[in-house]
């Protein structure tokens, strides 16, 4: 081998930017550790094992060194030159990560195939780092502190969590969380590879970057996140496991409780906390999975209160459902709790999420309308490259949303600018395929048609012949994403006699196979890729929703996703300093990859989850709620698709489908959010509200009042009779000395069903 020679200059570099600028203050009583190894020593022997008490000794001993060995640094300093562990570790200068790439002296298989590739991920990451170190096998990532983190009271569990997460997010090693940590060091060589030897060398140094832990919270969020997944795939595991709430077949309301740890439509947290504790009772949860729910989600927070006798609490409430037996059943029609939706984690995964992160610092819009109307977006512009079969069926990766705001000022607009933007930058001609002005079904069709035929007679040689001719050529691009602002219009045209958008709209979603049975109409559309992208308020859709359409099929094909302002941004935002050139390579290809990926399967482990969540996506649920999310099978099937091709694969593994059903729970909580327990019928709508408003109830003779005596009464008693089936609401009888009154209550049922 020829001779190597060590680059201090190098290493100089690295280190003072790493610790110069504050390790002056501490150079009496702290160390930095390096380990070496040569690759014919024992495995895990570091026969090399030095400690420098400042910068200058430490280059001044580099020159001693043996070149054909590897070395490593320890990252966070050393409080004496006795040891290296973490009860050792005194301050971290860095947060740090370690992206191996290929299988070239690797053992395990490791996310980015290239160094390119791996490049791309660090570079489109939020959070640039300061320093980039290749370490001939891979990448070492650190993000400079503002001020070193202090380590001496063992504090360093949530920077670990941090670190963690981080690592996730990029596809590196979890195993570089440790604070106690190693890393190759710059100027030295990579000797891994027999005959090979390969330069440890800085990508850049940036010094000035740097940040403070508050910059990372949401990474360590995103670590805890992760850890019932890994539990899953640790085989041999002791004790109860964190389960995915996505996975649990209970109530949306239930999941949205366990999530965001609200008490919205309960009087207190207690009654909140028997209300979800029931559900799991009722899909099998025992006692310790219940309390390991309470320990690691944002409902716990009672729980945690408690202390000693927080296993206690949990305890007196089981008993408690348990001893009311099979009245209990009937948990799963509860009324729904009126919290604001929560987005889980897993949504934003992958490419589309790594959008999210890009863009939101710098617009006022909420980020589940930056997410959803990308998926629809991207989904629309691949047209029907990929495709997945269920039984019969062929779904492609078209999407109907429709953003809903509290108020017209939800920002819901502006989102889809943003989202717009970098999918026009990689294919221009999509542009044109971004129309408005959804107000007939037969408008629809022409803006997709097929070529239009004319007979046309002729004389030939003195006899009639009929020929077609083309009279239209029809329109060569069959994709179309409709985008409609004012979303209540649409739902207005849709009462209009004789309009036929609705089921138009519907056969768009199902096949893309467009016609009329008018006779003089011969315009139809075949093979049509139909997305739609609509904005309305929460008023105006309860308004102008009808019962009809939430139950014929037209509701339940449209994604229904609550969004609000995420921020206030005076001056605007700041994304023209964003950097979206790796981003958008990567976008690049996952276009180019879904465009012609065929059909998308499942993978083994995504089946076994598919065949655990199933049963509950396809159950029905009454009322309006229930009429506008049941097809929620299919919906999860299109976004796991989407989740796929964004990554480049037409299979979809477990990660896929997790994100997927995040943001089902989501369109599901937003409907629930909307509609809560409202059934579709504007009977029994109405007399449910003046209930809610009468805490004494309403007699027969009031709720008659209540349509001015012009409602039949068999409508009025069919709607009573379904609030009280639904249990939303039930009768009282007050005892008057003669004839006892009866009314109706809206509050006595919900404490009653509250209790279960």
């Amino acid at each position: 081998m020829a001779r190597l020679e060590l680059k201090p200059d190098l290493a100089k570099q690295f280190l003072k930017a790493l610790y110069d600028p504050y390790y002056a203050q501490a150079k009496d009583r702290s160390y930095l550790e390096v380990r070496g190894r040569k690759e014919m020593d024992p495995p895990g022997k570091m026969p090399f094992n030095r400690f420098y008490p400042g910068i200058d000794s430490f280059l001044k001993g580099m020159g001693k060194w043996e070149r054909d060995r590897n070395y490593w640094i320890g990252v966070a300093l050393r409080k004496s030159d006795k040891g290296g562990k973490k009860v050792d570790c005194l301050a971290l200068p860095a947060l740090y990560s370690d992206i191996d790439y290929g299988q070239d002296g690797h053992r395990k298989k490791n996310q980015w195939r290239t160094k390119e590739e791996t490049l791309a991920a660090i570079e489109a990451f939020p959070l640039r780092p300061s320093i980039l170190v290749h370490s001939g096998g891979g990448f070492q990532l650190y993000w400079l502190l503002k001020e070193p983190l202090g380590l001496e009271n063992g504090n360093y569990t949530q920077v670990e969590a941090i670190m963690k997460g981080l690592n996730l997010a990029l596809g590196g090693d979890v195993g570089t969380q440790d604070i106690s940590r190693i890393l190759r060091l710059p100027g030295t060589f990579n000797m891994k590879l027999a005959g090979n030897p390969r330069p440890v060398e800085i990508e850049w140094c940036e010094p000035e970057r740097r940040y403070i832990l508050a910059d990372f919270l949401g990474y360590e969020a995103h670590s805890r996140t992760q850890a019932s997944k890994e539990k899953r795939g640790r085989g041999g595991s002791t004790g109860p496991q964190r389960p995915e709430i996505n996975a649990l077949s209970i109530p949306a309301w239930a999941k949205t409780l366990i999530l965001s740890g609200a008490k919205e439509g309960y009087p207190s947290r207690s009654e909140r906390d028997h209300a979800v504790i029931g559900e799991l009772v009722r899909v099998g949860c025992n006692l310790d999975t219940i309390e390991v729910i309470f320990q690691t989600y944002p409902i716990g927070d009672k729980y945690q209160e408690k202390g000693s006798q927080g296993r206690a609490y949990l305890q007196a409430s089981i008993r408690k459902i348990s001893g009311q037996g099979a009245a209990f059943e009937s948990g799963s029609n509860k009324p729904i709790a009126s919290a604001w939706p929560e987005m889980a984690a897993e949504a934003f995964y992958g490419l589309a999420g790594e959008f999210v992160r890009l863009v939101e610092p710098h617009t006022e819009s909420d980020p589940v309308a930056l997410l959803l109307q990308f998926h629809i977006c991207f989904g629309n512009l691949i047209g029907k490259g990929a495709y997945a079969k269920v039984e019969a069926d062929t779904h492609y990766c078209n999407l109907f949303g429709v953003a809903v705001g509290q108020t017209a000022k939800g920002r819901k607009g502006t989102s889809l600018g943003q989202v717009k933007a970098p999918l026009t930058t990689v294919e221009p001609d999509w542009k044109g395929r971004v129309k408005s002005g959804l107000s007939s079904g037969e408008g629809l069709i022409f803006q997709v048609r097929d070529p239009i035929m004319k007979r046309e007679a002729k004389q030939e040689k003195g006899k009639t012949v009929y020929k077609e001719i083309i009279v239209d050529p029809g329109e060569d691009d069959k994709r179309i994403l409709v985008v409609e602002s004012e979303f209540a219009n649409v739902l207005r045209q849709l009462a209009r006699e004789g309009n036929i958008l609705s089921p138009v709209i519907r056969d768009a979603w199902d096949t893309g196979d467009l016609g009329t049975l008018t006779k003089n109409s011969p315009t139809k559309a075949t093979g049509a890729h139909v997305s739609i992208i609509g904005h309305i308020t929460k008023d105006e859709l309860k308004r102008y929703l009808t019962r009809t359409e939430a139950g014929n099929g037209f509701g339940n094909r449209i994604l229904w996703f609550c969004v609000k302002r995420s921020k206030v941004l005076p001056e605007g935002g700041r994304i023209h300093e964003v950097d979206f050139a790796p981003f958008l390579k990567r976008l690049r290809g996952a276009i180019l990859f879904a465009q012609c990926a065929g059909e998308v399967t499942r993978d083994s482990e995504a089946r076994s989850l598919w065949a655990k969540v199933y049963p509950d996506l396809s159950e029905g649920k009454p009322g309006m709620v229930g009429a506008l999310t049941s097809r929620a099978e299919a919906q999860v099937l299109r976004l796991s698709m989407i989740y796929a091709l964004l990554d480049g694969e037409n299979v979809v593994r477990v990660p896929h489908l997790l994100a997927a059903l995040a943001v089902w729970d989501y369109c599901e909580s937003s409907v629930s959010y909307i509609f809560g327990d409202t059934t579709g019928d504007p009977v029994a709508d109405t007399i449910l509200e003046a209930l809610k408003a009468a805490p004494d109830g309403l007699t027969r003779t009031e709720i008659y009042n209540l349509f001015g005596r012009h409602e039949k009464s068999e409508n009025i008693q069919r709607a009573t009779g379904e609030l009280l089936r639904r249990g939303v609401a039930g009768i009282e009888t007050i005892e008057t000395g003669g004839r006892p009154i009866e009314k109706l209550k809206y509050e006595a049922a919900q404490k009653a069903q509250k209790a279960h």
